[in-house]
This record gives C-alpha cells, structure tokens and sequence, in this order.
C-alpha cells in the first residue's frame, strides 16, 4: 500500500497521514521538492506511466462505481489505478502550495516535475499559488496548525506543535491557517500548462498507436531531468519518436495539441529547427482526398539505431556539431 505523505525531518518523518489538508507557506526549492515527492508517491497514478489501454480504465471506472453503489466499499481488486490493492488517493490530503514565483519557476522547469504536478492535479490534490511577499520562515500549515521548518542539513526540523486534534474549533487561525487561507484565495494561480503522463501516454496511444506512446515515455525518461531550453527537450523527443517509427505529422500534432503538451506554433518552431539541424525529413503521403500528408522520418541514421537511452546525448552533440 502507498504510504502517506510525510517529511523526512532529523528525527524521523513527520507524517500527514490524518490530515485534511496541508499548506506549504513559502517552501524553498528543496522542500517544496521533498513535499511534491511524498505526494506524487503517495497518490495513485500521479507517477504511472498510464499504460493501460483506454477501455480497461473505462471497466475500472465502471466496476469501481458499481462497488461504491452496491454497499459504499470500494472494490480494491478492480480499481484500475490500484492493481495491488494500494490507497485510491482518496485518502490523501490536499497539498496546497504558496510559494514565490522563482521558486515555483525553479522547481517546475523540469519536465518530469510538471507532469508529476499535473498528476496530481488531475487527482484534485495539488493547488499551487504565487505568493508576493517573502515569509519569515516557511511553513507548512496542518489543518490550521502553523509549523515552521527549518533546514536541518540532514533533515527538516520542525517548530510547532502539529498534534491537535483534526477539525478542533480551538486553534488559533489568526497565527496560521486562517490567515494564509485568505492568502491562497486571493493569490495568482500558477499554471503548469504540461500533461500528466497519463495523459501523455493516452494522447499518443490513441492518435499513434501505444508503441509511440511507450517509446516517448522511455525517451522521456532516459535522463532524471529534461529542462527547458535543452537541446533535446520534451518535444524533440516527441518527433525523435515520431520519426523512428514513420509516424504522420499530423497525427503527431494532433497528439501533442490533444493532450497540452504544446501549441501548434511552438510545433511549427521545433520541427522546423530539426529539419534544418538535418535530423529531421519528412516524405510525402498521398491522401484519398486533399493534399498528402508528411510522415516523419529520422534524418541521421545514428539517430534510427540508437538505444533510446543514448538519445539524448547524441542529440546534444549533432545540434552542437550544426551549429559550429
């Protein structure tokens, strides 16, 4: 079963399993990481590769709404998101995140932690706001119950007390939660404008087939952080897919604008540069109606032998080589 979600501090782990809802006030990169880790970990799907196939997770739904009417239980055994009997999600607290823009902007610029964030808004468990003005000393606020946290070196040290008793009337919202509360509501949302892997899988499964979709989601993962502005950034990777199997650019478009991964113009912008770095060609498909479509193709053949692994940094130093 997941665990629930919890802080490594020095002595121990301060866990949120009996919350109904977390606030993180101001956390640096470091703890907002640690706190997003914990979460995505403990919710069910927010890490997945979402490999299943369309009309299973349709019967898991349906099976699962079935069981929640017959008697209120949930059946584990055929939640599609739970083979091995784990947490639904349910359970988990809501983590609410107030942090300074450059934090967020930091913490987010990989890849893999926007689709992780998605996931877990996809799951109503994550809201993220932009704080204007810097805090003393970051907080993390249990249902009310303001906790400072302090970096420890080995571990976060919590001051506060975080043991009252859920849904008291007696806390003092005036020094915490209520406070921040009414910050959060007035506060700029900061929008991720990246799939979760779900959906990214999904997308491409449906509009490719699932072996693109398989491909991406390895290439993806062939290094631990894929930033923006890198050489071979997530929508490289996507035509580097696309080409090695003989995908329609059109379809390829179509998958990435379907799921958010990115606008049409941005498209535009990417193939064009690897076609004129000479990794990227594309042949003419003749159409029963209307003009031919282009299938993509890879345009080095290191680039169609490689390992998916090894991608990645083939692709930095052929852009390198181009543009000498």
């Amino acid at each position: 079963m997941s665990a629930a979600p919890s802080l490594a501090t020095v002595a121990g782990r301060l866990s949120f399993a009996d919350a109904g809802r977390v606030l993180a006030v101001d956390p640096d990169p470091p703890l907002l990481d640690s706190l997003l880790d914990t979460w995505a970990a403990a919710v069910p799907g927010a890490l997945e590769r979402g490999e299943r196939p369309p009309e299973a997770a349709e019967a898991a739904e349906e099976a699962k709404a079935a069981s929640a009417g017959a008697g209120g239980e949930r059946d584990r055994a055929t939640d599609g998101n739970c083979p091995d009997g784990d947490s639904t999600g349910d359970d988990v607290p809501q983590l609410a995140v107030l942090a300074r823009k450059p934090v967020l902007d930091a913490v987010f610029d990989d890849f893999h932690a926007r689709c992780r964030g998605a996931g877990l808004q996809e799951a109503d468990r994550l809201s993220l706001s932009v704080l204007e003005t810097p805090q003393p000393n970051a907080l993390v606020v249990v249902d009310d119950r303001p906790v400072a946290v302090v970096d420890g070196g080995r571990g976060w040290i919590p001051v506060g007390n975080v043991s009252g008793t859920k849904g008291s009337t007696t806390r003092d919202e005036r020094g915490g939660g209520g406070l921040y509360r009414d910050h959060v509501a007035g506060a700029e949302t900061y929008a991720l404008r990246t799939p979760s892997r779900e959906a990214l899988y999904r997308a491409f499964a449906e509009r490719c087939s699932p072996a693109v979709a398989r491909d991406l989601l390895d290439l993806l993962d062939a290094t631990a952080t894929v930033r923006r502005h890198d050489p071979c950034d997530q929508l490289v990777r996507a035509y580097l897919v696309g080409a090695r199997r003989g995908v329609v650019n059109y379809d390829l478009r179509r998958a990435s604008e379907g799921c958010g991964l990115a606008s049409p113009s941005t498209l535009s912008t990417v193939k064009a540069e690897l076609e004129a770095d000479g990794l990227l060609e594309t042949a003419s498909v003749p159409q029963p109606r209307g003009r031919p479509r282009q299938r993509l193709e890879v345009g080095v053949d290191e680039l169609e032998t490689a390992s998916l692994s090894s991608i990645p940094e083939l692709v930095r130093e052929l852009r390198t080589k181009s543009d000498e």
